[in-house]
């Protein structure tokens, strides 16, 4: 992702987690618009981590899906695709 807002935002790379489920809740938070959770329930406020906060609450996972219903849990260091053949679906 790519995020440009100059009096916010300094240049550079994270590492941290995101999906594009989580643009909602980063633009609401940016917008300062209070969106109860039960309305965005799996957006995650990136905000603070993308405007260089620190210690911004971050995700320590993902839980993944494709349009192929292949799934996959991921963390910073691991991604665990299980075969869903095996697991009886």
């Amino acid at each position: 992702m790519i995020v440009r807002w100059p009096a916010r935002i300094q240049p550079g790379v994270s590492s941290a987690l995101a999906s594009t489920l989580d643009i909602p809740a980063a633009i609401c938070a940016a917008a300062l618009i209070n969106i109860p959770k039960a309305l965005l329930p799996d957006s995650y406020n990136l905000l603070p981590t993308i405007c260089g906060e620190d210690n911004a609450p971050q995700r320590d996972h993902l839980v993944l899906m494709s349009g192929m219903g292949e799934l996959a849990i991921g963390s910073r260091q691991w991604k665990c695709i299980p075969d869903l053949a095996v697991a009886d679906g």
